[in-house]
């Protein structure tokens, strides 16, 4: 936090390349989405530092899954039998996604990690589901009309193709509340 005479900065924290170490930096799939982290409008609650993080990745063990290939499943998921070990005591997760520029995208139940009587959701499954997720938010964006658009600094969802979005990790914000890590391939 910055001071001056009688001002106080708030940082504004987003998410970076620098979030991951050196060598997950040098083999991410482009350029990471710098996402406002989300803060709820009420303090309290679980501490999101306590909450599980996934990172994804491919059968060829680098980070990160092309959003498109998941949803026409032609990506193998690293991993994708598995049953993750959650600190979420939920069954449902909100995600929130806070594009640059863009209003905040939310999607309440927008994955299910274990429903009625079943065994927990497997990697697979719950990436297929954050990817479905994506793909939404993206549909429903891209109809923002860009006069109504904050500053994007680039970030126009207009000049972005999907084929270019990469999921490379999920971050807890709240409690059954998730904020995906977007790469973007710029190549």
């Amino acid at each position: 936090m910055e001071t001056g005479a009688n001002t106080t900065i708030e940082p504004n924290p987003v998410h970076f390349a620098n979030d991951f170490n050196l060598a997950v930096q040098a083999q991410l799939p482009g350029v990471v989405v710098p996402q406002k982290i989300y803060v709820p409008p009420r303090p309290g609650g679980h501490n999101p530092t306590r909450l599980s993080r996934l990172m994804f990745s491919s059968s060829n063990g680098l980070p990160g899954v092309r959003v498109q290939d998941v949803i026409n499943g032609t990506v193998d998921v690293l991993n994708a039998t598995t049953t993750p070990t959650l600190s979420e005591t939920g069954v449902r997760v909100t995600l929130r996604i806070c594009w640059p520029g863009y209003p905040e995208w939310t999607k309440n139940n927008a994955v299910v990690l274990q429903s009625n009587n079943q065994p927990p959701r497997n990697l697979g499954d719950i990436t297929a589901q954050i990817a479905t997720a994506i793909e939404t938010f993206y549909k429903e964006m891209r109809t923002v009309p860009e006069e109504t658009l904050g500053d994007t600094s680039g970030w126009e969802l207009s000049k972005i193709p999907f084929e270019s979005l990469y999921l490379v990790e999920i971050r807890p914000v709240l409690q059954a509340s998730w904020q995906p890590v977007i790469c973007v391939d710029i190549a």
